[in-house]
């Protein structure tokens, strides 16, 4: 099979350069076909977003596929300073400030750690109105700070010193806008990069541990014993295997 790799500079290359190629890219058989799988304590991806302004209004969503498992907290996504977004131990999904984790929050009695493929979205306008959507589904919306004060690190996978999501992320986006206000149907195609796109992580590399935004402004790394898995985005929501 004759795989593409898409170089840092945008040059398109077959698997029979490879060997000529300086530096790390995007590697993937087709669209979508990889993502990044979470087990162990140490398991992350620490993304730097030193370069990176967030503002209202934003969207964040992310494609995940989840382990069976309560008990503890797992985690998705993680700005310290501003957001985190994470399926709580008590079994409810919550997103609120990093910072203020026993404050007002987007909280729906709904638990994702079901063994399944999810879409998971968080949005705040410019009047401030906070939105969770699971599935495409409006579950919470309320006005609140989901803002803060974003630090110069993202993490997905993971909150540092907490707590390790269970199971494996595929696509990742992060915009200024608003992209959903209400219920909706997920794609489950990769994500096209917009004029009001602040990141996009396909997570799509496959080699080695970099990890790329599509336009640039936020690279990151695996952590720990983070793996590149297989992860389908072909257009309809994935059935998880069984063991």
């Amino acid at each position: 099979m004759n795989l593409r790799i898409h170089l840092r500079n945008g040059l398109v290359v077959s698997s029979g350069s490879l060997l000529l190629a300086c530096s790390p890219g995007y590697l993937y058989e087709f669209s979508g076909a990889y993502g990044v799988s979470f087990e162990a304590d140490s398991d992350c991806i620490e993304i730097d977003v030193s370069t990176v302004e967030l503002t209202l209004p934003f969207t964040f969503d992310a494609y995940i596929r989840t382990d069976e498992l309560i008990g503890v907290d797992y985690p998705i996504a993680v700005w310290p300073g501003s957001f985190a977004l994470r399926q709580k131990s008590d079994g409810s999904m919550w997103v609120g400030l990093t910072s203020d984790t026993e404050g007002s929050a987007l909280w729906v009695p709904t638990t994702i750690m079901d063994g399944a493929y999810h879409h998971v979205a968080i949005s705040q306008d410019s009047e401030g109105i906070g939105r969770l959507f699971i599935d495409g589904t409006l579950k919470a919306e309320e006005e609140i700070d989901l803002l803060g004060e974003p630090g110069m690190l993202f993490y997905l996978g993971c909150w540092p010193g907490q707590s390790t999501f269970s199971g494996s992320i595929g696509e990742v986006n992060l915009s200024g806008s608003v992209l959903y206000s209400e219920s909706f149907t997920p794609s489950w195609l990769e994500y096209a990069a917009t004029d009001r796109t602040i990141a996009l992580w396909h997570l799509n590399e496959g080699i080695d541990t970099w990890v790329f935004d599509e336009i640039g402004n936020a690279k990151g790394a695996l952590q720990g014993d983070a793996q590149w898995v297989d992860f389908p985005m072909t257009g309809s929501r994935p059935q998880a295997q069984q063991e």
